[in-house]
């Protein structure tokens, strides 16, 4: 799995914890306030629903 938050094209860091039962916790700190993109991967394949975007 790959999880990718960006802005303005910029990936940002971030962690994953997983929480067991294919549950995972994401968490980022937003550096500017923007719209940022957060997408998610699994064997390279966009997973469907799964995208979001997120005004900080």
């Amino acid at each position: 799995m790959e999880i990718v938050i960006s802005v303005d094209g910029r990936n940002l860091p971030n962690h994953v914890q997983a929480e067991g039962n294919a549950k995972f916790r994401v968490s980022f700190t937003p550096q500017e306030s923007k719209v940022h993109l957060i997408s998610v991967r699994f064997n390279d394949e966009p997973v469907s629903g799964k995208s979001a975007v997120v005004d900080s």
